[in-house]
């Protein structure tokens, strides 16, 4: 099985940029969930990253907020990506 890596599949978007017209459902599944945060932990090269919500539309596209501790500014650093 051929899966590319999460690099290629993300794109961080304003919560603006998520349709606001468009039905959606809450993915709640805690092994995506966990698979996810790992990957984004990764991506993100912080300690770890924390999943607030999955939001899947009508069409495939996943938006994912998420969370993460910054050690820089000493604050968490929220966001929103939408997986492709």
């Amino acid at each position: 099985m051929y899966s590319k890596p999460i690099d290629s599949l993300i794109k961080l978007v304003d919560k603006s940029e998520i349709p606001s017209n468009e039905k959606f459902t809450f993915l709640e599944s805690d092994f995506v969930t966990d698979v996810l945060e790992e990957e984004l932990t990764r991506y993100f090269k912080v300690s770890s990253v924390e999943i607030e919500r999955i939001r899947v539309m009508r069409y495939g596209q996943m938006y994912v907020d998420y969370k993460y501790y910054n050690t820089d500014i000493q604050n968490y650093t929220f966001g929103t990506l939408m997986l492709e």
